[in-house]
């Protein structure tokens, strides 16, 4: 059976603004990887790298002619997804979808979308070819994290999550064209980067965020982890690695293990890599040897400047740890990049001139890098559900509510108190021109 694997979307959409992709997708490197060890006859798509678009895409589908067209979307490319799916099935082809906007929505999915004829929800490893397996039979009522249409209804079935990510198989990021990709400039010359997993899962409750992969958080072994960078390193002379987590030093004694055996394989040296963290499991310990198995790059969460505001947001820190972990990181010559948000309910525009204030700080006096974003207000949110109850100050933009086009995370979908659309516009334009001339230590740009 041959699969043709979509990750959709004509732009990379990083943040604020469109940039070169940095590297292919690791769910669908995952799920690419795992369909060739079962013998399926895989080609992916990935439109922003390669460049193309909606009708590119169509264009090729009929001149490839897959049995099975798989499309991963976000909510921001779902609109594109759609049209690619219109193009599939037009071509006979089976139409599968997922990712986090189908995974989240996937009745609306399938109702707004007639030619999708499955969704796979959440982790798709194992789901994914056991659905390819029983597309001919009566059978898929029992196979989980599977979405799709009977006669008279939508259903979906129960959503499993992989227990053991050992067992999973490591990318093999040979299935991509890998120079279409971002390449890091050192002093050493330009690498590419390397997406990595350590776990899945968050147990956190930030508003913005719904989990893709379940309140429940299941890690990697570090050994499993060190044999995966080795082996890019040696087979694609890999040296810099982004972590994928949302937290990563969330399993302290497995991450200290994890830095422990990239000095004793010898990576420390020969390899950078990069991480997404939480300001309450980290410590100067911790980065003490972080740094010395190889940290180069650290993201945090810092979302507000106001301290009321961050409870509202579910954000369980503190400005003054803020500040201590950013001092101890960039001492030890770890780059941090902190992201911002703007237009939260129960923001005024005092509680916004903090943020922009703090984060002017921090930028002046340890050159931090940032993402500042209007808030986007994601379909089974928390964030959701108080914009739909009016809480905080928020309410709608006329014409952006479910408005799937709408999220760019430059334009407000929400006002909030005295916050109108013009307000936010403004803000947000003054203070990231102010923010931007002041210097920081970009992460992908090399930095001073």
């Amino acid at each position: 059976m041959r699969v043709m694997l979509v990750d959709s979307g004509e732009i990379y959409l990083e943040r604020t603004r469109a940039m070169g992709k940095p590297y292919p997708h690791s769910g669908i490197g995952y799920l690419a990887t795992t369909l060739v060890e079962e013998g399926y006859q895989v080609t992916i798509v990935d439109m922003a790298a390669q460049q193309l678009s909606r009708n590119d895409v169509a264009d090729l589908i009929r001149k490839t002619h897959p049995d099975v067209v798989a499309i991963s979307s976000m909510t921001y490319a779902i609109l594109c997804a759609y049209s690619i799916a219109e193009a599939a099935k037009s071509a006979g082809c089976t139409v599968i979808a997922g990712g986090v906007h189908p995974t989240l929505l996937p009745e609306r999915t399938l109702k707004e979308c007639s030619s999708i004829d499955y969704i796979v929800c959440g982790e798709g490893e194992a789901a994914l070819p056991a659905l390819l397996a029983h597309l001919e039979s009566d059978h898929i009522d029992t196979l989980p994290n599977v979405a799709y249409r009977t006669e008279t209804q939508i259903k979906k079935n129960p959503v499993h999550y992989i227990q053991n990510l050992d067992d999973l198989p490591f990318p093999d990021w040979s299935l991509f064209d890998y120079s279409l990709y971002y390449r890091l400039p050192t002093d050493e010359g330009e690498i590419a980067l390397y997406q990595i997993n350590s776990s899945r899962g968050c147990p956190y409750t930030c508003t913005f965020c719904s989990p893709l992969h379940g309140k429940k958080v299941r890690f990697r072994s570090a050994e499993n982890l060190v044999q995966e960078m080795k082996a890019n390193h040696e087979q694609f002379n890999a040296r810099h690695f982004d972590f994928a987590d949302s937290n990563a030093t969330l399993h302290k004694k497995n991450f200290m293990a994890m830095c422990t055996l990239l000095g004793k394989e010898g990576l420390s040296d020969e390899v950078g890599w990069s991480i997404d963290t939480h300001v309450n499991h980290v410590d100067k310990a911790l980065l003490e040897q972080a740094a010395k198995a190889g940290l180069k790059f650290m993201s945090i969460g810092v979302e507000s400047g106001d301290q009321t505001l961050l409870r509202h947001i579910g954000k369980k820190i503190t400005l003054p740890a803020i500040e201590k972990t950013i001092k101890t990181a960039t001492a030890l010559g770890i780059r941090v990049k902190c992201s911002l948000l703007l237009g939260h309910p129960y923001e005024t525009l005092e509680t916004a001139k903090k943020t922009f204030e703090f984060a002017l700080y921090l930028r002046k006096k340890y050159g931090i890098e940032y993402y500042y974003n209007l808030v986007d207000v994601y379909p089974g949110t928390h964030l959701y559900s108080m914009v739909e109850q009016g809480e905080g100050g928020a309410r709608w933009i006329s014409g952006k509510r479910n408005n799937w086009a709408a999220y760019r995370r430059d334009e407000p979908m929400i006002e909030v108190n005295d916050l109108t659309e013009e307000v936010l516009q403004t803000l947000y334009r003054q203070y990231t021109q102010v923010l931007d001339e002041q210097r920081g230590s970009s992460f992908y740009e090399g930095g001073e």
